[in-house]
């Protein structure tokens, strides 16, 4: 357990994907039900109500530039906070981690248009990581913060709390801004074609039907510190993340490995000081590919026994948002300590992995005990946070 608490700030949180363009309406939608994804089109995942920054539909610019609009977005709301912190404490020490699981793929794209042509193979192309997220949050926010850029596939956002968390306890930062974004791209699209994960019709995470996933694409912005520094600022915790964990076991390239889903989640426990039963719900990564949701399967098998917590997905509602889901699922997880209730998971309509315990058709009243958000990337990446409430901190 750690010496002290490591907390979610309730300010800055801020969020954008389909489902919205604040935190408060994307979990209106979310514990609604509500899904406005539709089948790829033309290599392109497709998403009705698209995406507006400030008053700019993303869907107006190429989708080369979504990437970079999504940065000034989120680099605003981050910009903001941190210069009212300096109003209280002008030596303030703030660290912004970008995660993204392949960075802006406008240059790549770019590259390959201009060389193939715009109706050209995109199976060619392959998807390249890029800082260039970074680079244009850092120009916004350089001169107040350090930026770094975790890439950990589709696990970034969670690694990146787990790695925020421990600058915090390492006394290498006094706040630390986690901002998650992934955009839509034929880059992205493409890479999940050729790993053979995409769905031919609609994403149903843990259905019988099951047979892949879809794309979305969001932004998440929250800040994290030592429960002594919220105190000191007179900042409001929202939740404490009581453990985190992370490895990569390198099993497969794009199959996850349920022993290395186990360790992991295990690991998480341990250092919580929990036993599998304390948990009251789980966010599980489930993609709706038939591996993933079947690794989860197995490893919630061999921890919880008959006795799992209930379990959503939150990709049958928002797509796969790449490096951003499990941010996503950070501020879910927050939401859900507060409202005692976790999401149905959207396009489910028969479960085959009964041993999950998912939620469908209605959200679920959860009782008292810490939430577990887990994250899975390709390459064996697999993360996981135990997050509980902030009452007493």
């Amino acid at each position: 357990m750690r010496d002290e608490a490591v907390c979610i700030l309730q300010e800055p949180i801020w969020a954008a994907c389909n489902l919205g363009q604040t935190w408060p309406q994307i979990w209106s939608n979310l514990v609604a039900g509500t899904s406005n994804l539709e089948p790829a089109h033309n290599h392109v995942p497709r998403v009705h109500g698209e995406i507006h920054v400030g008053a700019t539909a993303l869907a107006n610019g190429s989708y080369w530039e979504r990437g970079r609009r999504l940065a000034r977005a989120t680099a605003d709301v981050v910009i903001g906070s941190i210069r009212a912190l300096h109003g209280k404490r002008a030596d303030i020490r703030c660290v912004i981690l970008v995660a993204t699981s392949h960075g802006d793929p406008g240059p790549s794209a770019a590259c390959a248009e201009a060389t193939l042509g715009f109706h050209a193979d995109w199976e060619q192309v392959c998807p390249i990581l890029s800082d260039a997220i970074s680079a244009g949050i850092r120009d916004a926010a350089g001169r107040f913060s350090h930026v770094y850029t975790v890439a950990a596939a589709c696990a970034s956002g969670v690694v990146a709390l787990d790695l925020g968390a421990l600058m915090l306890e390492f006394d290498q930062a006094d706040l630390v801004y986690v901002v998650a974004l992934d955009a839509l791209s034929r880059v992205a699209y493409t890479g999940f074609k050729q790993a053979g994960a995409m769905t031919r019709n609609m994403a149903r995470p843990f259905d019988i039907d099951r047979d892949g996933t879809m794309l979305g694409e969001a932004a998440v912005v929250f800040a994290m510190s030592l429960a002594r520094t919220a105190r000191a600022l007179r900042l409001e915790p929202t939740a404490v993340i009581e453990a985190s964990a992370q490895q990569c076991d390198a099993s497969h390239l794009v199959e996850p490995s349920a022993t290395g889903v186990m360790k992991t989640i295990s690991k998480a426990l341990e250092r919580a000081g929990r036993q599998p039963h304390e948990l009251a719900a789980v966010y599980w990564h489930g993609t709706g590919t038939r591996q993933n949701d079947d690794a989860e399967a197995s490893a919630a098998q061999a921890i919880f026994g008959a006795t799992v917590p209930p379990g959503t997905s939150t990709k049958g509602a928002l797509g796969h948002c790449m490096g951003a889901s499990g941010a996503i699922n950070v501020l879910a997880a927050c939401q859900s300590l507060k409202d005692a209730r976790i999401p149905a998971t959207a396009g489910l309509r028969t479960a085959e992995v009964g041993s999950l315990s998912i939620v469908h058709g209605a959200p679920a009243q959860i009782g008292p005990g810490p939430i577990l958000v887990n994250s899975l990337g390709f390459g064996g990446i697999n993360a996981c946070a135990i997050i509980g409430s902030a009452a007493g901190v």
